[in-house]
């Protein structure tokens, strides 16, 4: 495999992410498994997209993040919503409920609006990989695309079907994208594994671009009788709002 003349690959990426950023709704959806003390589980994750046009418009995000158990039965066990308004995150482990306001309710927006929506949007952990959000910030949560290495000093190589990072030492990484003849993004995949401690901790997982629309309606907070036995805790350290 060659590879990729410098800066071609961070070039043709950042032109992929920014084609996705006509979509009226962004869709991607992660598939995958993730290894953690010696426990597999099969993972879901959605995120979701929407810019409403004009000046004015509304800035709408959704991550639905689930995980397969033993059983074979899904489980959400984390969901961020933002209604253009509030950012809300929704703990299913610990039944915890946060929130903190990007928007104004009332008025014009932000001037900082998209800024602080995706900074807010970063500081909640993912449950199943922090590369996912980060995958929906850099295609986003700007004026325009933002693309950065995942994998900085590593060169990408040129693969029929995209670009591929990889490492061997001091644990194995592989990040590839997916993209087509015109230059569209068709896929992500990620693989790690390391020790941590005396176990091997992996993800491994693909992303898709969801284009059909879903039965799933996004962007919807939960109500106050929704989360009626949750516990409502401050966002990070900062001043929530919203309930």
């Amino acid at each position: 495999m060659a590879l990729a003349a410098t800066g071609e690959d961070e070039a043709a990426i950042n032109g992929a992410f920014s084609l996705l950023r006509s979509d009226a709704i962004l869709h991607l959806r992660l598939t995958g498994t993730i290894t953690k003390a010696g426990t597999t589980n099969a993972v879901q994750a959605d995120a979701y997209f929407q810019q409403e046009p004009g000046a004015q418009g509304l800035a709408k995000i959704e991550l639905l993040e689930q995980i397969r158990n033993g059983n074979g039965a899904w489980h959400v066990v984390n969901r961020v919503v933002g209604d253009g308004v509030n950012l809300y995150r929704y703990n299913f482990r610990t039944y915890e409920a946060s929130s903190i306001q990007y928007g104004s309710p009332v008025g014009d927006i932000p001037q900082d609006y998209l800024a602080r929506l995706f900074r807010n949007f970063s500081a909640t952990p993912s449950s199943i990989d922090a590369f996912f959000p980060r995958l929906l910030k850099e295609i986003a949560g700007g004026t325009e695309s933002t693309y950065r290495s995942w994998m900085p000093g590593h060169a990408a190589q040129v693969v029929p079907s995209g670009y591929l990072y990889s490492q061997t030492a001091p644990f194995t990484r592989l990040v590839q994208f997916d993209l087509d003849e015109y230059g569209n993004l068709t896929g992500v995949h990620r693989q790690e594994s390391r020790l941590v401690g005396n176990q091997v901790s992996e993800v491994n997982w693909s992303v898709a671009i969801i284009a059909s629309p879903s039965p799933y309606v996004p962007f919807v907070p939960y109500t106050r009788n929704d989360i009626a036995n949750w516990r409502l805790v401050t966002w990070f350290g900062a001043a929530g709002s919203g309930f």
